[in-house]
């Protein structure tokens, strides 16, 4: 969510620049998978462990040293790389920020507090069209609705415009990942046969980081915490390496690839719409991968040996 809202103003403060995909790299890599570790409400495979019984606060104690190993590093790498090419261009003109959409702001806390609440309010179950649905689930779903038939009856056509908003990547991304869970089945079944509970967490790391990266990673993340047996209270048991080393991969190499996280497509789409003129799937994967795989070794040698 914060990498969809923040890249309209990275991309509207750098129009002037000639080169900028490598901010859009960097910019999926940092915002839309590793800024979101320390919180399930920042990175979907976490929202799915919170949803599963992990603590709210358990992504902040044991993810804030991975992320840091990846943030730092990456953030070092995109510094110089954005300082050498801004030479070659005329100094960027002052702009003012302003933020405009009081009544989105608000929808978002709303929808922000109707998932927080899922992880903490379980009023059982209610009975729709003969399944069985959650009520909490079915709460945060009607929230969400609310929330969009509010956004886009009363927002100002000038702000959409502004930010040329479209349905078409979301379109792409309901296509796209409808596919995968539909396909994913077999991994699961394959995973499920299986017992990697005795397993070197670096293992765990590396497994259900490459599953993350071509498979999704909330998915990925599903798939994991179930196969090492799906109870948080002992997954989450210090020093919790299992499930440090699960969520780490997940969140981590879903960067690796387009497919990794929803919002990389949805970024490179958004990106595209602007002009910046994005690598295909196979250049982001290979400059993403000469990245990442240095610091995920580096992770696997000293946090999770």
């Amino acid at each position: 969510g914060a990498s969809l809202l923040l890249i309209h103003p990275l991309l509207a403060s750098n129009a002037q620049r000639f080169e900028k995909r490598h901010l859009v790299v960097a910019f999926i890599i940092l915002v839309a998978n590793a800024g979101g570790a320390l919180s399930p409400l920042g990175d979907p495979p976490l929202l799915v462990g919170f949803l599963r019984g992990v603590p709210f606060f358990w992504p902040l104690t044991y993810l804030l040293v991975p992320m840091l190993m990846v943030a730092v590093p990456v953030l070092a790498v995109c510094y110089a790389i954005d300082r050498h090419l801004a030479r070659r261009e005329a100094p960027p003109l002052a702009q003012t920020l302003r933020l405009r959409g009081t009544l989105n702001m608000l929808l978002l806390l709303l929808l922000t507090g109707a998932i927080t609440l899922e992880g903490f309010w379980h009023p059982g179950n209610i009975r729709l069209a003969g399944a069985a649905i959650p009520g909490e689930q079915a709460l945060a779903t009607l929230v969400a609705g609310f929330c969009i038939l509010l956004s886009e009856l009363f927002t100002p056509r000038a702000i959409r415009q502004h930010n040329r908003f479209a349905w078409s990547a979301m379109r792409e991304i309901i296509i796209l990942f409808f596919a995968i869970f539909v396909t994913i089945a077999p991994v699961l079944s394959l995973l499920h046969q299986v017992d990697l509970r005795q397993a070197h967490p670096a293992l765990w790391f590396w497994l259900a980081g490459i599953c993350s990266a071509l498979l999704d990673s909330a998915p990925t993340y599903l798939m994991f915490f179930e196969a090492a047996g799906g109870h948080a209270a002992s997954l989450v048991t210090p020093p919790s390496r299992l499930l440090s080393a699960i969520a780490s991969g997940a969140v981590f190499f879903g960067a690796a690839t387009y497919l990794g996280n929803a919002p990389n497509l949805m970024i490179r789409a958004i990106a595209a719409r602007r002009g910046v003129k994005m690598p295909g799937f196979a250049l982001y994967s290979a400059i993403a991968c000469a990245i990442l795989l240095p610091i995920f070794m580096i992770m696997s040698l000293t946090i999770f040996r």
